[in-house]
């Protein structure tokens, strides 16, 4: 009596229906970029004034540098961004700004 075996197991065997590859493109528009450090000198609230021009509020976000304290924002607009912190401090805390089209 001859042995059985599995024939998918000696080659390899690809399914009748394959799924169809889903292609994304990115959006190729265009990124406005700001980055910049501010300080805070025994405070726990700062505004920073944008040099770049965006066209709706940018998404932004902030870290303290080496320091125990959170920072937070509080307003973003097309021109300026409110940060506050959890208590007043002196240091520097870097932002970044963005907006993609």
């Amino acid at each position: 009596m001859p042995n059985r075996y599995d024939a998918n197991r000696r080659r390899k065997t690809y399914p009748f229906i394959r799924r169809v590859p889903v292609y994304a493109q990115d959006g190729g528009g265009q990124v406005t970029y700001e980055a910049a450090s501010v300080s805070f000198s025994a405070t726990d609230e700062v505004t920073h004034n944008f040099t770049t021009v965006f066209t709706s509020a940018p998404k932004v976000t902030a870290t303290a540098k080496n320091d125990n304290v959170n920072v937070y924002i509080s307003s973003v607009s097309t021109t300026s961004v409110t940060i506050n912190a959890s208590a007043a401090f002196t240091g520097t805390v870097e932002i970044h700004a963005i907006q993609s089209a």
